[in-house]
């Protein structure tokens, strides 16, 4: 009797013992690691503070829908590829992982997901097809042991057929189409596809674009909690989440940049981040929603059940991938370009880009802008002259700029000449010497380093005087409109195999840039105007243009656009936007440094003066 009655309790004690269900956290910390082919130091994973809620939200059955609004070097794609070996291996529960491109999806999976499977010993132990041949083992599929990975690129609505996933992964959504085929958007494509799952869960994540047409913003706005990891002031206690605006340091020295506490103004430096993180709580203020570890959730101290839909927003101030002086370095070399500016607010705060400046600027604003040149080179601090070339029927139109310190911009004059831009002749005899001219002033006498020649019409003509001028870089430009940036750094590569360099310029990107200059009276990034020297018509034509929202009916994507009123010219905004790439070009291939160019010159005065002297 007393024998039976001690094997009842131990048997009870044991039942009383089982484990609670391991979290996807506690596996990526036991099980987990960073495989050589995409990490710098190979090494265990371990969660970061501000990761552990996103993580655990990821893996946490009652939350079907978990969306990351998130910058650059935060570790996500790390978390994502966690979360996916947690549940193949782990829950046993079938993945659907998308990719914008087949391409994007080969890249991942080579070194990616190949990498982490052979590193990641309970992973490689629930794919039994690993490192072999097999149907069961390609850039597409995955079997696992109960459970199968599936991986896809989002440009087309046949990716999203024929699976049946239990949980849908979207990486990059931004870079999707909005609506795919005409068949819907990603993100309800793949929720559509895990309907039949007793698991169903989407997980999706991107640094965001633009104010408007952003589909993570767009995601997040509709979710029930938009969490923001809130740390605590180490002079007051008071909770907050890292703001930009609140960062502050002395003028020209960002190692000095330290945090100030919106409550008591005192300040902290990045030295105390980890040290604050392992405090940091998730809150999202309008809605009072918190957690700390993505599992527990709370309201007014009451815990309540955790929110079916979760928006995280994180960004690189919390990371300790990079340093808050490298931050503000970033944006202090962001500062007088426009396109810089963008890549720092989509890709270091993770927010979305809205582009405010100039919306009321008109022909007459620009023309009372102008100024009396004292010669046709009107300020010492140029130290470089592009060129842009529009080409039409019956004549060339060439806008030269000459650039200082801080993308600070002088127009030195608009030309327009007389020409059949059918015949070579008319190339080599009018437009070479013009774009060969000398600009004299402050005894200096410069050239146009590079001219950015539009070869959309007269196409093989501009090809073949781009050939022949190739050591003067007088550049062969494709303009492409849509989410495509002013310069890339490879030229089109078929053209290039052919003997001549042919660059893709982003024309979008660049008018935002040019009409943001523009609107600029003075200091880094602005443009000046000559008061002689320019067509009637020129600030007409700069102003044509207006920037627009539209949704293309085909994709569905929202997005912003330049179009010109029928009826009216628009060639001297075009001329802009190619002298403009034609600088960018100097920048990447030439390494050209406009603020360097000019200390080297005050250098070199000053060195011939203590000469002298």
């Amino acid at each position: 009797m007393t024998i039976s009655l001690i094997q009842a309790k131990a048997a009870r004690a044991k039942i009383l013992r089982v484990p609670f269900p391991q979290t996807a956290v506690e596996w990526a910390d036991e099980n987990f690691y960073l495989s050589g082919e995409s990490s710098a130091i190979p090494s265990r994973w371990e969660t970061l503070h501000f990761q552990v809620a996103i993580l655990n939200a990821m893996g946490n059955a009652d939350i079907p829908r978990v969306d990351v609004f998130k910058s650059a070097r935060v570790g996500f794609t790390k978390l994502m590829l966690a979360a996916l070996g947690y549940f193949l291996a782990k829950k046993r529960r079938s993945v659907a992982f998308w990719q914008p491109t087949d391409s994007d999806r080969d890249e991942f999976v080579k070194t990616e997901v190949d990498p982490a499977i052979r590193d990641v010993p309970s992973w490689r132990d629930a794919f039994p097809d690993w490192n072999k041949k097999s149907k069961l083992n390609t850039l597409e599929i995955k079997g696992h042991l109960g459970a199968t990975a599936w991986f896809k690129g989002g440009t087309s609505a046949k990716n999203f057929r024929r699976i049946s996933p239990d949980v849908a992964m979207l990486d990059e959504i931004d870079a999707f189409d909005a609506d795919i085929d005409g068949e819907g958007d990603a993100v309800s494509l793949a929720w559509k596809r895990c309907e039949v799952s007793a698991f169903r869960k989407v997980i999706i994540g991107s640094s965001p674009k633009e104010k408007g047409s952003s589909q993570i913003e767009g995601a997040a706005e509709t979710a029930d909690a938009f969490m923001r990891f809130h740390l605590p002031c180490p002079h007051c206690g008071h909770e907050q989440p890292l703001r930009w605006k609140s960062f502050k340091w002395e003028k020209g020295k960002p190692e000095t940049v330290g945090y100030e506490c919106k409550s008591c103004e005192g300040r902290f430096p990045n030295s105390r981040l980890t040290e604050l993180s392992k405090l940091g709580v998730w809150r999202d203020e309008v809605r009072k929603i918190e957690t700390r570890d993505g599992l527990e959730w709370f309201s007014d101290g009451e815990r309540i059940e955790a929110p079916r839909h979760v928006a995280f927003h994180i960004w690189s101030a919390y990371s300790p991938f990079t340093t808050w002086r490298e931050i503000v370095k970033d944006w202090i070399d962001a500062q007088g370009n426009p396109l810089r500016l963008k890549t720092f607010v989509n890709t270091t705060l993770g927010e979305t880009w809205e582009d405010v400046t100039g919306e009321s600027l008109s022909k007459e604003k620009l023309n009372a802008r102008c100024e009396a040149y004292d010669a046709p080179l009107p300020s010492e601090r140029i130290v470089l002259v592009t060129a842009g070339v529009d080409v039409q029927g019956d004549r060339f139109e060439v806008t030269f700029d000459g650039w200082g310190p801080g993308m600070e911009c002088w127009t030195l004059g608009h030309e327009i000449i007389p020409a059949e831009t059918d015949k070579l002749e008319d190339w080599q005899g009018r437009l070479a010497p013009v774009l060969e001219q000398t600009f004299e002033g402050f005894g200096l006498e410069l050239v146009a380093e590079a001219g950015g020649i539009d070869t959309g019409y007269q196409t093989q003509t501009a090809y073949r005087f781009c050939q022949l001028n190739t050591s003067k870089n007088w550049l062969a430009f494709k303009g492409v409109g849509g989410d495509v940036p002013l310069m890339r750094p490879k030229p089109m590569s078929w053209k290039a195999k052919r003997g001549l360099d042919v660059f893709n310029v982003g024309v979008d990107a660049g008018k935002d840039a040019v009409f943001s200059m523009l609107s600029r009276e003075s200091g880094p990034a602005s443009t000046h105007f000559p008061k002689e020297g320019l067509p009637p018509d020129y600030f007409e034509q700069v102003t044509a243009e207006k920037r627009r929202f539209t949704l293309n009916k085909k994709t569905g994507q929202k997005r912003f656009h330049w179009h010109c009123p029928e009826g009216r010219r628009n060639e001297a905004f075009d001329c802009k936007v190619y002298s403009l790439a034609a600088l960018e070009w100097l920048r990447i291939q030439r390494r050209v440094d406009l603020d360097e160019r000019y200390a080297s010159r005050d250098e070199e005065q000053i060195s011939g003066w203590d000469e002298v002297f």
